[in-house]
């Protein structure tokens, strides 16, 4: 990576907070920004050389993905996650057709939608944010073109059987991949260690694959759907002891679609003797509260992969605090969306972070002995 490129993310944690006013105005605003926004893009000069092959709806689409990621970061006043993923934006869109010169641009029709739509006084503060987005413009696409620039690094430790097992998925070979994972796999303690170690490297470089505009989306959910069918298919062949801890529900976010890592942390969690409600995606938060009241769990997992969706799990946090019959609850937060902003899980509310499933039965057994030698 290019030295003076990767200042970039040092250079974010220097732009200043922008107050809660301003945030929450942006978001009051958010749909009136994003249909502004694509009016003043649909009439730039030469569209089509800034968009290439992609439809407008694809555009369209970009700014409301665009919207609620910024909704996420003025929130949370998180630069450095916001130079991480404009360097996704760049890169996966860009993948897709669109010019680098087309963020240039939307980021300039951001700032007039905002002036036109907010008070003097929020436009300013929030204006001065995407000033920054167009200063260092410049340093997002060397990033984006940057071959060893890598948003999420993969841990490999099994390089060899990674490799087979990726290379099967892409080609949608489930019968393939179960029978490689079946010789593996023979006991529980293998099957953490083979979704540790293989599975969820496999799936951290599909993500980049489909980032870089090397498989489809199609590929991508085809590659996910073997994993998923894998994992039941693994799981149910192991011998699982009688639940001797507590009850925890695993679940991802609302909104949240990607639920393979919490799925993971379900399995292993039970493996370990946890009773476990595993709630899959994109878990509506009345639900997910109604859930908690009946269950009573001693733990909640909640797992965030896409940045945009911080939000809707610190508002389930929130409202999991108010209620008097659930102050109990431990509440563990995990996925991608924490990687570049490792502190983030307090400002939310959570008692705490685990970024993998060996990670998260380390840290829910640690509080279950607590709550065991507490009373």
């Amino acid at each position: 990576m290019m030295p003076q490129s990767n200042l970039v993310f040092e250079k974010a944690t220097q732009i200043h907070m922008v107050s809660a006013e301003a945030s929450t105005l942006y978001v009051e605003k958010q749909a009136v920004l994003v249909h502004r926004v694509g009016e003043l893009m649909q009439s730039a000069p030469k569209l089509s050389e800034l968009i290439g092959d992609s439809s407008l709806e694809a555009v369209f689409g970009q700014h409301r993905l665009h919207a609620r990621f910024m909704s996420n970061v003025l929130r949370f006043n998180h630069y450095r996650l916001m130079a991480h993923i404009i360097v996704w934006e760049y890169r996966s869109f860009h993948a897709r057709g669109f010019s680098f010169e087309y963020f240039l641009k939307a980021m300039h029709y951001w700032q007039q939608a905002i002036h036109e739509n907010l008070k003097p006084k929020e436009a300013d503060e929030i204006s001065q944010v995407y000033q920054w987005m167009i200063d260092h413009h410049g340093y997002f696409v060397e990033l984006a073109e940057a071959e060893d620039y890598i948003l999420f690094p993969v841990a490999t430790n099994n390089a060899d059987l990674e490799k087979s097992i990726l290379s099967l998925m892409l080609h949608g070979d489930y019968h393939a991949c179960s029978a490689i994972a079946e010789e593996v796999v023979k006991s529980p303690a293998e099957l953490a260690e083979f979704y540790l170690q293989v599975l969820q490297p496999c799936m951290v470089e599909i993500g980049n694959l489909w980032e870089s505009g090397a498989i489809s989306a199609a590929q991508e959910h085809l590659a996910t759907a073997i994993v998923h069918r894998m994992t039941a298919r693994l799981y149910t062949q192991q011998v699982m002891s009688n639940p001797s801890k507590g009850k925890a529900i695993i679940t991802a976010s609302e909104n949240e679609l990607h639920d393979v890592g919490a799925r993971f942390v379900a399995d292993m969690l039970e493996m370990n003797g946890w009773q476990v409600a595993y709630l899959g995606a994109n878990t509506p938060r009345n639900d997910l509260l109604h859930m908690i009241r009946d269950v009573q769990p001693d733990l909640l997992g909640l797992s965030v992969v896409m940045p945009f969706n911080l939000v809707d799990a610190s508002l389930a946090i929130a409202d999991i605090r108010k209620d008097g019959e659930l102050h109990k609850t431990r509440i563990m937060v995990g996925g991608p969306a924490f990687l570049f902003a490792p502190d983030l899980w307090r400002q939310i509310g959570a008692d705490g972070i685990a970024m993998d499933g060996g990670a998260a039965v380390t840290l829910a057994d640690r509080w279950w002995d607590e709550r065991q030698l507490n009373g």
